[in-house]
C-alpha cells in the first residue's frame, strides 16, 4: 500500500492556511474547501480525490511534455506523493473523477464570481457580455497512443480558456 503525503513532507498538500503557510497550501485551499461539499467525491485510499485533483493541476503547470515525464519528475521531488504509473493513468479514465472535476470547477467558478472583483467593470459597454480568452495547442502523439482507423496516431489537443471578469 502506498504512503500518503503528510504535512511533514517536502510537498505540503494540506494544512490550515495562514500568512506563513506555503504558497502551495494557500493555492490549493479554495479547491480543498469546496471539495468537501462535492457530491461526486468518495474515499479512495490508493489515490484520494484531493490528491488526484492537485496532481492534475500540477500536471498542467509543469513543463513535461508527457504524463510519464511528469510522474518521473514527481518521483524526484516528492516520491512519497507519487502514485503508481498504472493507477495514475487508469484514474484519468474514470467517469466519476471527470464528474468530480466538473463539479468542483463549477463550484470554484461560482465562488470566484462572488469574491473576486470584476476586472472589466470599468467598461460599461461590456456589461452584458461574457468575456473569455483562450488558447489551444496540440502535442505530438504518445508512443503508446492507439493507431487510428487510417493507420496513424493522432496528436492530443488541449484547449485553455479563462473568464476575464474573474
Amino acid at each position: 500500500m502506498r504512503k500518503h503525503c503528510s504535512a511533514s513532507r517536502r510537498f505540503v498538500f494540506w494544512q490550515a492556511p495562514g500568512v506563513d503557510a506555503p504558497l502551495s497550501t494557500r493555492f490549493f485551499t479554495p479547491l480543498l474547501d469546496l471539495l468537501g461539499t462535492c457530491t461526486k467525491q468518495r474515499h479512495c485510499p490508493e489515490l484520494s480525490d484531493s490528491h488526484w485533483l492537485r496532481l492534475g493541476i500540477q500536471r498542467c503547470l509543469q513543463q513535461q511534455t508527457s504524463g510519464r515525464g511528469f510522474l518521473q519528475t514527481l518521483a524526484v521531488i516528492a516520491a512519497e506523493c507519487r502514485p503508481d504509473n498504472s493507477h495514475f493513468f487508469e484514474s484519468l479514465k474514470s467517469q466519476r473523477r471527470l464528474s468530480l472535476c466538473a463539479e468542483v470547477n463549477a463550484r470554484l467558478c461560482a465562488r470566484a464570481r462572488k469574491v473576486l472583483p470584476d476586472a472589466l467593470a470599468a467598461f460599461p459597454s461590456l456589461a452584458s457580455y461574457d468575456v473569455h480568452a483562450g488558447d489551444g495547442h496540440f502535442h505530438a502523439h504518445a508512443t503508446h497512443d492507439p493507431v487510428g482507423s487510417k493507420g496513424v496516431r493522432y496528436a492530443v489537443g488541449h484547449l485553455y480558456s479563462r473568464n476575464l471578469r474573474t
